[in-house]
């Protein structure tokens, strides 16, 4: 969608959030009033933020590094692609592994060996 704004024309990414169609007694619209926000800068932040994603798997594979995070509030640990294969683990395959950290740490340690 093309704005503009002080006499210049500007492209941007446009949300429609609310819209009404004005009928005429023959039932033909006659005007739409609604309502828009601009959402460019969302959209670049997402696409940023999916680039840098990107890189960091790439970055992760080449260097055989994997990387977890910890949710406390959860008590949920979540792995890296990287990490599910350094230790030999089909992620998709993979919902609930019952077992403490010593069951794993042979594992991982193998995949960490060069």
């Amino acid at each position: 969608m093309n704005s503009v704004v002080f006499g210049k024309t500007v492209r941007a990414l446009v949300a429609i959030d609310w819209k009404h169609f004005f009928y005429a007694p023959e039932g033909e619209a006659q005007r739409l009033v609604g309502l828009s926000r601009d959402i460019t800068q969302t959209k670049q932040a997402e696409q940023a933020l999916q680039q840098l994603e990107t890189e960091l798997k790439e970055a992760q594979r080449i260097a055989k590094v994997g990387s977890w995070k910890w949710d406390p509030e959860t008590d949920t640990v979540t792995w890296s692609e990287e990490l599910y294969r350094i230790a030999g683990l089909d992620q998709h395959a993979l919902r609930y592994v019952q077992g403490s950290r010593e069951d794993y740490t042979p594992r991982v340690g193998n995949g960490c060996r060069l």
